[in-house]
């Protein structure tokens, strides 16, 4: 009898692990499980933090550092990757991430995307033809105009004085945009959320709080992003509310593609294959609920599975959602995180309880390798 096959296809566990992090817990707790498994450790993402080296691994890339400025305007280092073909690729929050910001210093407005520029400038200089950028993570509201200035576009106020540096408080200010040089490379934003770029659902009302934006500020901001959206000539794009409004500036003012990210990067590390090569696909990303089924990577894996019938199931720091016939398991609990998911994993396979309370209405007591 041949030894079970486990796909182990974990997204990150925001704050705790990361993908990759969370891949290697749960494959020591299938090992702890099934000794003699085979087990293929593919961690996956969907346009957030992680989505750069994932990809770039795939490619088989080189990575290599850019010198940008982050979201406050200290300098910082930031990771891309590029393969032979000139196929460029990293996250924004590597240049303007919310990670980077220490909690009193939040606060969207006054931070800036002039990094995500530089990086797209660092890729073409070095002879990237295409550029991929993650989207998701930031700790800004801008709608791009600071990574557009880095580029060249200049934003004029109406006194018809150029806005130098603009950040998200500028955005009302602008009067007239001017655009820069064309950009020698196609661009491609990788999108994690469906996030309008205006309204009472748009990325300043949805994500501006947790970026530090007190209400006035998230209303400033809003009114400052309709305000480009008519310079800009009254565009829409899907996933344009991506990064606080960077996935409008990417296809607004570089022309760029806007992708869903889970889609896009399943089907570049060939997902599909080798979850139909296993009996078990194990993934897994800290919070699991209903908007894990909205174009995030673990809904993705599971459509997928379904689709494929291979068997799914879900490991996650917390689970809120009732689904017929979903197999979850929580590793929530104190200790070591990597521990957690480590042991609730190999409880899960063997049929005992997982750590941390269950998940009401799954069935996570069945073995699913059975």
């Amino acid at each position: 009898m041949r030894a079970p096959r486990f796909l182990i296809a974990p997204d990150k566990f925001k704050g705790t692990l990361s993908a990759r992090e969370a891949a290697e817990a749960i494959a020591r707790g299938v090992r702890r499980a099934h000794p003699d498994a085979e087990v293929l450790l593919m961690p996956i993402a969907d346009g957030g933090e992680g989505t750069a080296e994932i990809l770039g691994t795939a490619w088989n890339a080189e990575r290599r550092n850019a010198r940008v400025t982050g979201p406050g305007d200290a300098p910082v280092e930031a990771p891309w990757w590029i393969d032979p073909s000139g196929r460029a690729v990293f996250d924004s929050a590597a240049a303007c991430g919310l990670w980077m910001v220490q909690p009193k210093d939040r606060a969207p407005g006054r931070l800036t995307t002039r990094g995500v520029g530089e990086m797209i400038r660092a890729c073409v200089d070095a002879g990237a033809r295409e550029v991929w950028v993650a989207l998701g993570g930031s700790a800004t509201v801008d709608g791009g105009i600071g990574m557009a200035a880095a580029l060249g576009w200049r934003f004029i106020d109406s006194n018809n004085h150029a806005i130098n540096d603009p950040r998200g408080d500028d955005l009302s200010r602008i009067a007239r945009a001017e655009p820069g040089p064309a950009l020698q490379a196609r661009v491609v934003g990788i999108c994690d959320v469906r996030t309008e770029l205006t309204g009472p659902h748009g990325c300043a009302a949805t994500y501006g709080p947790q970026k530090g934006a007190a209400p006035a500020d998230v209303q400033r901001l809003d009114q400052g992003l309709t305000n480009l959206r008519r310079l800009m000539g009254g565009v829409r794009f899907d996933g344009e509310g991506s990064a606080g409004g960077l996935g409008f500036g990417l296809a607004a003012f570089c022309g760029a593609k806007l992708e869903r990210g889970a889609r896009l990067i399943l089907d570049a590390i060939g997902f599909d294959r080798a979850a139909s090569a296993s009996d078990l696909v194990i993934t897994g990303e800290g919070a699991f609920d209903a908007t894990s089924f909205q174009g995030k990577a673990t809904g993705e894996v599971l459509s997928r599975c379904a689709a494929l019938g291979v068997r799914a199931l879900v490991v996650a720091g917390r689970v809120d959602t009732h689904r017929s016939g979903l197999h979850a398991v929580t590793c929530d609990g104190h200790g070591d995180p990597a521990q957690r998911l480590e042991d609730a994993t190999a409880a899960a396979i063997t049929g005992d309880a997982p750590t941390g309370k269950p998940a009401t209405g799954t069935r996570n007591r069945r073995n699913p390798c059975r």
